[in-house]
């Protein structure tokens, strides 16, 4: 490229047919973007396996950004990736990937994002908003029935039921126009979740952004969230092993937020209340509203109001009002000890007298009997050993020092090391009873003769 203030002189046009930039391939003279179609376009090869130029027939062949256009404009993303791949893949982050190649392949450069946003988005960059996530208020109103199934509400907002053209059904939240703190952390949320993609954290469809009408569209969780099932608003009991699955989906998004962002984000409102579950019961985090990323290295935290959910909230964080990533796992932690013992984070004693379920958890560590703290709902179906060392990881990470409390990673390892205990008892069980069974058939079958 020229130097500053330099020209460029035009020269003869190269490159490969069904890479070449068009904007390039008219005006002779090549930019950076002129990469980034190119790489728009190996980006769809990689996608779908076919190539550059496809051959619809022999005398009509197609250019491979042509064809994702006609295949998006059906609505089915799926039919864009590989067949090869035999469906296994995440049709979220397929999504987002068609949608990254397909921001780079305009005609125009200028609606083109440049490799740093392309490679990883940056929070401060306005240049890569997804387009087709925004919606009119009107294509809102369609996708909700005119807002007829109202799913939950909240302080500013109520959730409704909807359904994309494709037949995704999907959580509309519709911020109340009387919310001027509601309308902060629509932004917040809206702004983080156009960026940041993990498998457990609740995927952003769309947003509507007009006048007073804000609205965000989420992916559907069938189940609803954990504090429903631990409060008994379920009928259904979850079994030890999917609590720790959920502990583990909810510890994973975390970590990704924590170590896989640059710069670190830091949830701050952790809860029961914000981590759901889908159909397979696997948790998403959810509810980005307060959330904060973590100022650049060397750079210093302005200080805020503190924010967050009596019960969840760090006492660190409380005192000093400066939040890490140490604040969500104290959170974390108090989730973690709500999934063990099916109590809530506040525990009423008495209508006067209420606890924390830390000090619950620390007044019976003392005498002695772990098995107390467990939910008696399982009525005693869990593994000793996977349940104790769970109620130390807990106990860890509500650590009244941010000092004392492990990593997201830390917690990540040690939660799967405890599941593992847990199915292997599990799997003794059932083998146990299997052998059981075959003794007494054959007694059975003894005695007929």
């Amino acid at each position: 490229m020229p130097s500053e203030g330099g020209s460029y002189v035009s020269t003869a046009i190269v490159g490969t047919p069904g890479y070449i930039d068009p904007e390039y391939d008219k005006t002779s003279v090549p930019s950076k973007k002129t990469d980034i179609y190119s790489f728009g376009i190996v980006l769809l090869e990689l996608i779908s396996g076919r190539p550059a130029i496809i051959k619809i027939t022999k005398e009509s062949p197609c250019n491979i950004a042509d064809w994702v256009h006609l295949v998006t404009a059906k609505g089915d993303i799926k039919m864009i990736v590989d067949p090869r791949l035999q469906g296994e893949f995440d049709p979220n982050s397929a999504q987002r990937a068609v949608e990254t190649a397909m921001y780079c392949v305009p005609v125009s450069s200028i609606d083109r994002p440049t490799m740093n946003i392309v490679v990883k988005p940056n929070e401060d960059d306005k240049t890569f908003e997804p387009k087709n996530q925004h919606l009119t208020y009107f294509e809102v109103e369609r996708i909700t029935d005119n807002f007829q199934k109202e799913l939950g509400r909240g302080a500013s907002s109520i959730v409704y039921h909807g359904h994309l053209s494709n037949g995704t059904e999907v959580a509309v939240k519709k911020l109340s126009p009387s919310s001027i703190l509601g309308s902060k952390q629509f932004k917040t949320e809206a702004q983080l979740l156009t960026r940041v993609h993990h498998k457990n954290l609740v995927s952003l469809f769309g947003y509507c952004d007009e006048g007073s009408n804000m609205v965000l569209i989420y992916e559907y969780m069938a189940k609803g969230n954990v504090k429903a099932y631990l409060s008994g608003k379920t009928e259904a009991v979850l079994s030890w092993e999917q609590r720790l699955q959920i502990a583990i989906d909810a510890a994973q998004a975390l970590e990704y937020l924590h170590n896989g962002c640059n710069p670190p984000i830091i949830h701050r409102d952790i809860k029961t209340e914000n981590i759901l579950l889908n159909e397979k019961l696997q948790a998403k985090v959810a509810d980005f509203g307060w959330s904060k990323s973590m100022p650049a290295e060397g750079g210093s935290y302005v200080l805020t109001a503190i924010v967050g959910t009596p019960g969840y909230l760090d006492p660190e964080y409380h005192r000093s009002s400066v939040p890490n990533e140490k604040t969500d796992v104290y959170s974390f932690g108090i989730v973690l000890l709500e999934l063990i013992s099916g109590r809530p984070a506040i525990i009423k004693i008495t209508k006067e007298n209420l606890c924390n379920i830390t000090n619950w958890v620390h007044h019976i560590i003392a005498k002695g009997d772990i098995r107390m703290i467990v939910d008696p709902r399982l009525q005693g179906e869990f593994e000793t050993n996977s349940a104790r060392r769970t109620i130390e990881t807990a106990m860890s990470c509500v650590s009244f020092s941010s000092t004392e409390r492990p990593t997201m990673s830390d917690i990540v390892v040690e939660l799967r090391e405890c599941l593992k205990i847990a199915m292997a008892h599990e799997r003794t069980n059932n083998l146990e009873e299997d052998h059981d069974s075959a003794g007494i058939e054959a007694a059975m079958t003894a005695e007929e003769r």
